[in-house]
């Protein structure tokens, strides 16, 4: 039997075995992204990563949830506001422009996992099997001389 969780836990019904699992001392959540823990319990596969999201935070403190619920990458200040999201369903043929099926632009079957660096995202779609490598833009920039 698992022990208790400190009082204030939130609980997650997790879909590996249909069983609870509790998260205490989380300093923020977001509607759509969760655990889906295996290890470390008395139940399931101690190994077993699972299904489990894998999430990314930029030098900016954006954090990048992929969310396969609404086909997508929502992307979050560190309060947890969401500043953008991007991404829409498609399958293996939905491969942007120029392809067999050239709508929605950025297409995915199930965002798994995220990473980036300065320029480009990079999502993991294990429904189509595939790495998508998105090129962030911005709407407005600006610089100005540092004296």
């Amino acid at each position: 039997m698992p022990p208790e969780p400190p009082p204030g836990a939130t609980f997650y019904r997790s879909a590996y075995l249909d069983k609870k699992a509790a998260v205490a001392g989380a300093e923020w959540r977001y509607p759509g992204f969760g655990p889906c823990s295996a290890s470390g319990h008395p139940w399931g596969d101690p190994g077993c990563a699972c299904y489990q999201g894998r999430f990314a935070v930029d030098p900016y403190g954006r954090v990048f949830l992929p969310n396969p619920f609404r086909f997508c990458v929502e992307v979050t200040d560190t309060g947890g506001n969401r500043l953008l999201r991007f991404g829409a369903y498609g399958n293996a043929d939905s491969a942007g422009p120029g392809s067999r099926e050239p709508d929605p632009a950025i297409a995915f079957g199930f965002p798994f996992a995220v990473a980036g660096d300065e320029s480009r995202v990079y999502v993991s779609d294990i429904l189509n099997h595939r790495i998508a490598a998105i090129r962030l833009a911005y709407a407005a920039e600006g610089s100005c001389a540092i004296e």
